[in-house]
């Protein structure tokens, strides 16, 4: 391992061996302001980078295919590129990551579990047509009121049913989705307020 003004750079063989994954709880409340992970990356445990409060960014590596609960959880991380492996944002996975405004999610997503974005600064986001299930305080802003007052934008880019729990969407999110889909009845039903996907920008 080599640290360079801050950064954290992991090498793909240590050792003689490829560097796999990233253990459980390895550099867990660690000091350093980024991480360079190298493609031979597959995994990240469980809270590995938990509690790195310094953690300003990280890439992502395209062969990336598991991440760990909590594992970048109460980092400073500012945005975030999902690779296209991932199927489930686990629970806790990006968690009080206070300063994290931008993240995009990748089209082969399925699943974003409880607390995954809770307490962020995200204002704006897409969920990808495959999401099945955007379960309980997923981007909930409960914790602290200075998130509870601010604006989420979430665009459903799909047309097909998402089971997504009450409380899921923070307090009163703005909601964009395609009228009279499978989507749109499943929100009507718990009271949020809608627009139609057109209405939706990223910027």
């Amino acid at each position: 391992l080599e640290r360079v003004k801050g950064c954290l750079v992991i090498p793909s063989v240590i050792g003689g061996l490829q560097v796999e994954g990233i253990g459980e709880s390895a550099f867990q409340n660690d000091d350093f302001k980024s991480v360079i992970l190298p493609n031979t990356v597959k995994y990240i445990k469980e809270k590995a980078f938990n509690n790195c409060r310094n953690l300003e960014s990280v890439i992502l590596p395209s062969g990336l295919s598991k991440l760990g609960q909590y594992c970048f959880a109460k980092t400073n991380l500012k945005a975030l590129e999902i690779p296209r492996n991932i199927t489930a944002i686990p629970k806790g996975c990006f968690s009080e990551c206070r300063n994290l405004r931008t993240v995009k999610l990748n089209s082969e997503l399925q699943s974003i579990e409880s607390d995954a974005f809770e307490s962020t600064a995200i204002e704006k986001i897409r969920i990808p047509e495959k999401v099945k299930s955007i379960e309980t305080n997923a981007f909930g802003r409960h914790k602290y009121d200075y998130y509870g007052k601010r604006s989420l934008e979430i665009a459903f880019v799909g047309n097909n049913y998402i089971y997504v729990a009450q409380g899921s969407l923070s307090d009163i999110p703005t909601i964009y989705c395609l009228k009279g889909g499978a989507i749109y009845q499943e929100l009507c039903k718990k009271n949020y307020k809608l627009k139609t996907l057109s209405e939706y920008t990223d910027s």
